[in-house]
């Protein structure tokens, strides 16, 4: 079984569990169904598979920015103390004066970036694959960290990502050696160094649902 299959598998059997015991939560005797609902696909916008992100630094010092978790938006970041204090104040994201050095597709300010982390803390996506283009030596040999802020914020921490750094031709290298859930609770950090320009391709395994009862 390949790793797409193995997550396949974990996710329709997570789906299934979480559906049987709603049903059973619900009164049978009301008549009321619940069911999952993918809104997009829904109303005929399947998702993409793909996000594509360009994110380049313009200062001197490097930058630490997140995906996933309250910590990747710029006003609910500070809350997770034990994470963000340890970051010295020239590298945090959103420090106004860092802000206006970290540009995205959308320029500078990171726009872009701040709404998929707000979309990831909204409606948490499981994430397959993660792919750096980028022709800085130093960048390439840069890894991830993993990011947990649990449901007591007080006990958030980060730990090494085991790094699966191939360098080709392209200048294409993965970040990730195994799948990872950007949302509320789990999420990476990635530190971009001075003046220095990557395009983040982040496939999309699965995205959270909606439930609703009817």
């Amino acid at each position: 079984m390949n790793k797409e299959d193995s997550l396949d598998a974990v996710v329709t059997s997570n789906v299934a569990n979480t559906m049987e015991a709603l049903r059973k939560a619900v009164n049978t005797d009301t008549g009321t169904t619940v069911f999952a609902v993918d809104e997009a696909t829904l109303l005929g916008c399947g998702q993409s598979e793909m996000i594509n992100l360009t994110l380049e630094n313009t200062l001197t010092t490097p930058i630490v920015v997140f995906l996933g978790t309250p910590i990747g938006i710029s006003e609910e970041a500070a809350s997770v103390k034990k994470i963000w204090d340890a970051i010295p104040t020239a590298q945090k994201w959103s420090n106004p004066d860092t802000l206006a050095g970290l540009k995205d597709n959308q320029g500078a300010g990171a726009v872009l970036l701040q709404e998929y982390n707000r979309r990831f803390v909204r409606r948490p996506m499981l994430i397959s694959e993660i792919s750096v283009v980028t022709d800085s030596t130093s960048q390439r040999s840069q890894s991830i960290e993993k990011v947990f802020v649990p449901a007591n914020i007080e006990a958030s921490r980060t730990e090494p990502m085991e790094y699966k750094g191939v360098y080709t031709e392209f200048n294409q290298y993965p970040l990730l050696k195994q799948p990872m859930v950007l949302g509320e609770f789990t999420g990476i950090s990635y530190i971009l160094q001075p003046e220095t320009k990557v395009s983040l391709n982040i496939r999309i395994h699965a995205v959270d649902k909606s439930i609703f009862k009817s």
